[in-house]
């Protein structure tokens, strides 16, 4: 045989020698690999600056069956086929199942049947969390407390006090932002681990001179200076690099992240509003990148996989298709009182908004392009 065929046969002959795994040693590779996201799932997360670690027993409480939602109408078909005109829909006596979780007089309702009576006074936010949620309240004129309760237990805990522009992560992670005095902070978790609250360090930083967080982009803190009618502009923290340096930018609205990288943003000029996508670097915005509108999106939100933009205000709301050139997707006409800031992603293409009468759900590819769901008192839904 010649040299190679020498050297082949003898590779072969070793690779034979050598143990193959075990089912059982893939298996531990499995159950590790899983416990590992679990964990970076479940502990990967968010923030509280006082850990006031209080568990007030009376304040939150997890009822299965317990107290039912008030009655809300089942889904109604807001949008024939080429025909985006809201209706109102009826009000049975028998409940249909919202297919979002949902706060109603005081109460959190959740799809898996479950109830969370949630603390007195004014919730402005409910994320989920870990196994829980973190549930921010109103608590004074200018102060808000944050609360982290576990879902199943009830168990509710105390993680902020008496500060100010608490934003949560609508992630899962349970990342959190907040102002306290001219100070801005920024932690990385109030998910309790085991038995104990986790007491991460939290990140401080001198705060914005006017405006605070508002909520997060990828790994930045986003960071809101209102005005008399709305956010004025636009600004990014990152605590992973260091202080705060401000940079804003004159954007009225920030709707979301895409491709890690991308904020899709409003700007208001003299005679229609530009839509765009900037570079998280720099937030400049290039005139040629605008896709104009003749109205003022007071909301909006980007899908998890980047592909829609959906914006909305008092008289309609509107999906357009990042990945082919700003086409609309879908398009429906109301006339609500307002529009909350929340929206729920029900898959890649369909998310829920809330609306003062309730709650609509839009899909592009769906026979029925919009839904509504009448909930009287419906307070905020909850990102997922």
């Amino acid at each position: 045989m010649t040299a190679l065929e020498d050297a082949l046969t003898a590779a072969l002959r070793e690779h034979a020698r050598q143990r193959l795994p075990d089912v059982g040693d893939l298996a531990e590779r499995v159950i590790a690999a899983g416990r590992a996201q679990r964990r970076r799932r479940v502990g990967g997360g968010l923030a509280a600056a006082l850990m006031v670690c209080a568990v007030v027993t009376a304040s939150l409480v997890v009822v299965v069956g317990g107290n039912g939602p008030a009655q809300y109408g089942s889904g109604t078909n807001l949008a024939a086929p080429r025909d985006y005109v809201a209706v109102s829909s009826p009000m049975p006596p028998s409940n249909s199942d919202v297919p979002v979780d949902y706060v109603q007089s005081g109460w959190l309702y959740l799809r898996s049947g479950r109830s969370v009576r949630l603390p007195a006074g004014t919730i402005t936010q409910v994320q989920r969390a870990g196994d829980g949620f973190v549930v921010v309240e109103q608590s004074g004129a200018d102060q808000e407390r944050a609360w982290y309760v576990n879902e199943r237990t009830g168990a509710p805990v105390v993680v902020l006090d008496r500060v100010r522009s608490v934003a949560v992560s609508a992630d899962g992670s349970g990342r959190v932002a907040w102002l306290d005095g001219s100070r801005m902070f920024y932690q990385e978790t109030v998910v309790p681990i085991g038995r104990a609250s986790t007491k991460a360090q939290a990140v401080a930083t001198d705060g914005p001179a006017s405006g605070g967080p508002v909520g997060f982009v990828g790994d930045a803190v986003l960071l809101a200076d209102l005005g008399p009618s709305g956010p004025q502009r636009h600004d990014l923290w990152f605590p992973d690099r260091g202080d705060y340096v401000p940079t804003w930018a004159a954007f009225v609205a920030v709707y979301g992240v895409r491709a890690s990288a991308e904020l899709v943003v409003a700007r208001q000029d003299r005679k229609s509003v530009c839509l765009a996508s900037v570079r998280m670097t720099n937030l400049t915005l290039d005139d040629s990148d605008c896709h104009r509108v003749d109205w003022l999106p007071i909301r909006g939100w980007v899908s998890p996989s980047g592909r829609w933009l959906v914006v909305a205000d008092r008289k309609q709301a509107q999906m357009f298709d990042l990945f082919a050139d700003w086409r609309t997707g879908a398009q429906v006409a109301w006339s609500v009182d307002r529009v909350g800031p929340e929206a729920a992603w029900l898959d890649r293409d369909t998310v829920a908004l809330h609306t003062s009468t309730g709650v609509v759900v839009l899909s592009p590819f769906a026979n029925e392009k919009a839904v509504e769901y009448k909930v009287p008192g419906l307070s905020l839904i909850v990102s997922q």
